[in-house]
């Protein structure tokens, strides 16, 4: 059986922590005593684990760095233990001079090395980073050499052996030590060299007010109507993908604007113009005067730096759509639009009474879900269970998820089933993060399923093949990405990437055996493949209970609550529509007999109820009602601009 990527990861990082660690030490103590040969082995040993020491965020390099004892400290010690070694043998007064001469060098070399690519990398850091928009005015040019980007001591490792390892083992002669040197510094000028070529290329070429100018011209030129604002984490930019082949289908000029780099890295392919401004002050020198209409989907505290045009009409559209308490929050009063899927978002606005007036709300379906459909899949022989719940929640308040309930028992019955029943377990990724009770009951399903599947054989599971829809992913830093993402044809369109990706998320679920259970974790196909899978899900209180209503299969909600079924039903509308399993578990045989087909699905037509109360009417496309809620917001912003005349850039 292969060795998992991210295990064979674990053991490099821990071989070369050991390396680093033992090296160094043995070098010292070797050095102390006096004995030269073991003295190089060891400083050989500690200087080759150096580059597969992990970088910042493993506890042992924090650790290090926190007990001063960092790449920088290391090779002082190493050196160190040259000069104590070479001190040892008497009269080596020359040597040592030479060892010092050797360390106080590359310090030297390392330094202004180091200061050269800070400055390289400062540059360019562009002060905003953008996608399909033409930058080549800017000049931007090539990343430095792959030699200089990682830490910049790591440059001069083998240099410093070709020091450090005659002196140890020809401790009574100069010359070894003295022709080593010369050929470390010869070798140690290349990394210096680059890095000084590097700081030179880019001075003056990516300053603040050049990058702000490119981006001004092209607001002036191509005059987006609609903005899709994000200023939330990387870990969130999930809410931006969702919505991206939507936005794209809109027949107005629309753009992204986000706030965060690390998010940008994750954004999904996408045509559409891309702006990424982390800096408050550049993006409020930025005229979005040609604007009409800005989209919402997280409630931050930074959205306030695009919600002071006044000229703009906004409205929150989300990233999904629940009974969850945060989907009311009452930030949403600072939009002057909320978007919901159907009457069931309008109903939950209203019983929530956190002063949201009706009239602000409207109904536009879900246009994320039409490629449902290419999704769909023939039943297999043996039926499918989708088992995707989600996760503790931040707090009590908003935890919902029943691994820790019902999810043992569910799994439990599922594999015991008298009639075969296949279990695809899909946890929400954030499963655990608070709350190591659910992570060990996680971790707990997880070895029945792998322990059910090895006990009938089945234990060979395809590799999940991605396609290759981003084309940047392989450029070395954000300036080099936002140079090649402005030039034409160059990314793919999110309507393009969804195609390529549906296809390949289904060929992978043709791959797998009908008969094995699969844990649906890490990279592979996204929970709407598991949705064409599957002909029964469980889940709980969140989007993904709204989502499945598309396709008009059975399911059930795990009541994670106090409350009864009746009073569960009240509070969260869509369970109406299938079972509600009990917080000991209850109406599970119920569960398996119409997951396994014994039993009659008796929902049929409380689904069709519900699919027009959560999704809306479905007689009218939801990528059609959402293009006309946008045309409506726009005239909205119309009508006020033909009453006002807003200064450029609006209110500070």
């Amino acid at each position: 059986m292969a060795v998992p990527v991210d295990a064979l990861a674990t053991i490099r990082d821990r071989v070369g922590e050991a390396a680093v660690i033992l090296g160094t030490a043995g070098a010292v103590v070797s050095g102390l005593a006096g004995w030269g040969v073991s003295c190089a082995v060891f400083l050989v040993v500690s200087v080759v684990g150096e580059p597969f020491m992990p970088r910042r965020g493993d506890i042992v390099e924090r650790l290090l760095r926190v007990g001063q004892l960092g790449s920088s400290v290391r090779v002082a010690l190493r050196f160190s233990a040259v000069m104590a070694l070479v001190l040892n043998q008497g009269d080596a007064s020359t040597l040592a001079s030479l060892v010092l001469i050797g360390y106080v060098l590359f310090a030297l070399m390392a330094a202004v090395t180091g200061i050269a690519m800070h400055r390289v990398r400062y540059r360019r850091n562009l002060p905003v980073e953008t996608r399909n928009i033409d930058t080549s005015s800017l000049l931007i040019p090539d990343p430095p050499s792959r030699l200089i980007r990682g830490k910049i001591n790591e440059n001069f490792f083998v240099p410093m052996l070709l020091v450090l390892v005659p002196a140890c083992i020809a401790s009574d002669t100069i010359w070894p030590t003295v022709t080593g040197g010369a050929i470390a510094f010869v070798l140690a000028c290349l990394p210096l060299t680059l890095a000084l070529l590097a700081d030179r290329r880019t001075a003056g070429l990516l300053d603040n007010d050049a990058v702000l100018d490119v981006v001004r011209d092209f607001l002036a030129e191509h005059e987006p109507e609609v903005l899709l604002y994000f200023a939330d984490s990387s870990p969130s930019i999930y809410q931006v993908n969702m919505w991206l082949s939507t936005i794209e289908r809109l027949e107005r000029r629309a753009m992204i604007v986000m706030r965060s780099r690390r998010a940008l890295v994750k954004i999904g392919a996408t045509s559409l113009p891309v702006l990424c401004v982390p800096s408050t002050v550049n993006l409020i020198s930025l005229d979005f005067a040609a604007a009409r209409a800005a989209l919402y989907v997280g409630n931050n505290g930074p959205n306030l730096h695009l919600l002071r045009l006044p000229h703009l009409k906004s409205a929150f559209i989300g990233h999904g759509d629940s009974d969850k308490n945060a989907s009311v929050n009452p930030y949403a009063k600072v939009y002057d639009e909320l978007w919901t899927a159907g009457p069931a978002g309008r109903d939950r606005w209203r019983l929530a009474d956190v002063g949201i007036d009706d009239a602000d709300i409207v109904e536009v379906g879900r246009p994320q879900l039409h490629h449902l459909a290419m999704h769909d899949a023939d039943g297999g022989p043996i039926p499918t269970l989708l088992y995707a719940p989600t996760w503790e929640g931040w707090n009590l308040t908003q935890e919902y998820g029943s691994v820790a309930f019902q999810g043992l028992a569910l799994v439990r019955a599922v594999l015991d089933s008298p009639v075969p029943v296949r279990l695809i377990y899909k946890p929400h990724p954030l499963t655990g993060r608070r709350d190591p009770r659910v992570r060990d009951v996680h971790q707990q399903i997880i070895a029945l399923i792998d322990a059910d599947n090895h006990a009938r054989g089945l234990t060979n599971r395809p590799t999940y093949e991605p396609p290759d829809i981003d084309a940047l992913h392989a450029f070395a830093d954000a300036a080099q990405r936002t140079r090649h993402s402005g030039e034409p044809g160059y990314q793919l369109s999110a309507i393009e990437a969804q195609t390529r990706t549906v296809a390949a998320q289904k060929a992978y679920l043709a791959s797998l055996d009908p008969q094995a259970h699969l844990v649906a974790e890490g990279p592979g196909p996204d929970l709407f493949a598991y949705f064409g899978a599957a002909d029964f899900l469980v889940t709980d209180i969140s989007s993904v209970l709204s989502d499945f209503q598309v396709t008009d299969k059975p399911y059930a909600v795990c009541n994670t609550t106090t409350n009864t079924e009746k009073q569960f039903i009240e509070n969260v509308p869509a369970a109406a529509a299938g079972i509600v399993i009990g917080p000991d578990g209850e109406r599970l045989d119920e569960v398996i007999a119409v997951a396994s087909r014994v039993a009659a699905d008796t929902y049929v037509d409380a689904r069709q109820h519900m699919r027009t109360y959560l999704l809306g009417d479905r007689r009218v496309p939801a990528q059609q009602r959402f293009a006309d809620a946008v045309d409506a917001l726009v005239a909205r912003a119309g009508e006020r601009a033909a009453k006002h005349s807003d200064p450029p850039g609006g209110p500070v």
